[in-house]
């Protein structure tokens, strides 16, 4: 969840590592929406997901996988999907304090 308390949008991009037991495709929903999607691998490395615009108010980010789950071994029957570490948001452009754009 983002909250963005001025009366203008930001525009903010995230960064993190990421990691599946199986390549698959990394989505970036805003409120419901999908608005970026990047690919992940079987290694744990940077992503960079480009500027996604936040509404005013409180925002719901989620990270999903559009491919389902895969078993984590022959033994262990926990279907999982990807893990994501360190994930850091950055804001692109704030809002002007004078309330012009």
């Amino acid at each position: 969840m983002i909250d963005v308390p001025a009366a203008t949008p930001l525009d903010i991009a995230f960064r993190g590592q990421a990691r599946s037991l199986v390549p698959r495709r990394l989505e970036v929903w805003v409120d419901g929406r999908r608005r970026r999607t990047t690919r992940i691998g079987t290694e744990l490395a940077w992503i960079e997901v480009p500027s996604v615009r936040i509404a005013p108010g409180t925002t719901i980010v989620d990270l999903r996988s559009p491919e389902g789950p895969t078993l984590a071994g022959p033994n262990d029957r926990r279907p999982l999907g990807f893990a994501a570490y360190g994930i850091e948001v950055k804001v692109l452009r704030a809002p002007d304090p004078g309330g012009e754009e």
